[in-house]
């Protein structure tokens, strides 16, 4: 995806997330390809991973009406126009499958040891 938002010249990625996610591809996807992304503040860890990742590269809104009133005044063409849009690449890991791995085998520890205690 970080190909096509380059290709396509996306400047603006709406990542609109109803549920607080633990962590979003599209978010990180749209900031490797340069794009300036609009989070909701609430949206779990699309906000934090802008910060954290390209701070000069997107905003946050508390609302949809928030939202709309950033393309309705023009403000959008504003924030974008003075961003510090960067390109990069994402790097696969084996974090969570690492994680999961290791969890399943200290689970089948504990079951071979008689069974969880708590």
């Amino acid at each position: 995806m970080i190909e096509a938002v380059i290709q396509h010249q996306i400047d603006i990625v709406v990542c609109w997330s109803l549920w607080p996610e633990t962590f979003c591809f599209t978010a990180h996807e749209a900031l490797a390809g340069g794009a300036f992304v609009i989070a909701r503040e609430d949206a779990g860890n699309i906000w934090p991973a802008v910060q954290a990742n390209a701070p000069g590269q997107g905003i946050a809104v508390k609302n949809e009406i928030d939202l709309f009133q950033l393309f309705e005044t023009g403000e959008i063409q504003a924030l974008v126009a003075s961003s510090q849009r960067s390109r990069g690449t994402l790097h696969p890991g084996g974090n969570t499958a690492e994680f999961l791995l290791g969890d399943q085998a200290e689970t089948a520890l504990c079951l071979d040891a008689g069974g969880f205690q708590s």
